[in-house]
C-alpha cells in the first residue's frame, strides 16, 4: 500500500519547481512510509505523529486528516477522531469533493448521532446534489432534536430550508407558520400563509388556499401579494366545482378559526390537507 501513496504525491508534484520540490516529495513519501510502518506494528501514536507532520505542510489535504481520524479510532479516541474527520470534511468540501465530504461526515455521525451541525452539513450537501428526499430526512432529524430542546428559532431556520426544497409540502409549511406565530413574527407568518395558499392551490384545493390567504390578510391587511392572489383564486375556474364538493361534504374552510397549533407528533393542523400528506412529499 506504500507505493500507490508515493505515486500520488509524486503525481501532484510540479517538477518544474526544481530540486527543492522533488526533495519535498521524497520527504513526504518517507513520512508516509514511516506512518504506515508504525501503524502496521500497532504503534498508533507514532503513526499519528508522522501524519501530523504532513498535515502541517499540507493543511488543505483532506486525505491526511481522514487517515489521522482512522488512527484515532483504533485507539478509541472518538473526540480526537471527530476533530480530524471534521477537518477532513472541510478540506474535501473546499476542494469540491462532495462524495468524500459526505463519506467523512457519515463517519462523524456514527460516532456522534446527535451532532446537529454535521446533520445540517449532510443535508445541505444532499440539497446541492439534488437529493431532496435525503436532504429533508436529515433536516428532520435536526428538527426533532431542536424540538426536544425547545430551540424554536433554530427549528424555524431548518423548516425554511425544507420548504425551499419542497414548496408544496403543506404540513411542513403549517409547522413553520406555527413556530413563527409562537415567536411573534407576524410578518413572517403572513408571508408563509401566502406560500401555503399557493401550495394548496397547486394541489387543486382552491378554497383551502383562499382560507390561507385570508389568514395572511388577517395578520397583515396590507399584504399585497395575498390580496392579488385572493382575487386570482376567486376567478379560478376550479373554484366552482370545489365549492360544491366542500359544501356537500362539510363546512367551508372559512368556518375554521383560531391559531394553528401542533408539534411534530400532532395530527394535521386546522387548514385542511390530505390525510396521507407526509413531511417528505412524494
Amino acid at each position: 500500500m506504500i507505493f500507490p501513496l508515493i505515486s500520488f504525491y509524486l503525481i501532484v508534484l510540479d517538477i518544474k519547481d526544481g530540486p527543492e520540490s522533488i526533495l519535498l516529495a521524497i520527504d513526504k513519501t518517507a513520512i508516509i512510509q514511516n506512518a504506515q510502518k508504525f501503524a502496521a506494528k500497532g504503534q498508533i501514536d507514532k503513526a499519528i505523529e508522522e501524519w501530523q507532520k504532513l498535515a502541517k505542510d499540507s493543511p488543505n489535504d483532506g486525505n491526511i486528516y481522514n487517515s489521522i481520524g482512522d488512527l484515532y479510532l483504533k485507539k478509541n479516541k472518538n473526540a480526537e477522531a471527530v476533530a480530524a474527520f471534521s477537518k477532513a470534511g472541510v478540506a474535501f468540501e473546499k476542494a469540491g469533493f462532495a462524495l468524500k465530504t459526505i463519506a467523512v461526515y457519515k463517519k462523524i455521525i456514527k460516532l456522534e448521532p446527535d451532532n446537529q451541525d454535521i446533520h445540517i452539513k449532510l443535508a445541505d450537501l444532499d440539497a446541492e446534489r439534488g437529493l431532496v428526499g435525503n436532504a429533508i430526512e436529515e433536516y428532520l432529524k435536526v428538527i426533532r432534536q431542536y424540538t426536544q430542546k425547545g430551540f424554536i428559532k433554530d427549528s424555524i431556520v431548518i423548516y425554511k430550508k425544507i420548504v425551499a426544497l419542497d414548496p408544496n409540502n403543506v404540513m411542513v409549511r403549517n409547522k413553520l407558520i406555527d413556530l413563527l406565530t409562537k415567536e411573534g413574527d407576524k410578518k413572517g407568518a403572513a408571508e408563509q400563509y401566502v406560500h401555503l395558499g399557493v401550495a394548496l392551490k397547486n394541489q387543486n384545493k382552491v378554497l383551502e388556499g383562499e382560507e390561507a390567504l385570508r389568514r395572511a390578510l388577517a395578520i397583515d391587511p396590507n399584504q399585497s401579494q395575498a390580496q392579488a392572489l385572493l382575487k386570482d383564486f376567486r376567478s379560478s375556474p376550479a373554484t366552482a366545482p370545489i365549492q360544491a364538493q366542500v359544501s356537500a361534504s362539510g363546512p367551508a374552510p372559512s368556518d375554521f378559526s383560531g391559531p394553528v397549533e401542533f408539534s411534530l407528533d400532532d395530527s394535521p393542523p386546522s387548514v385542511p390537507e390530505a390525510p396521507e400528506q407526509s413531511l417528505v412529499s412524494s
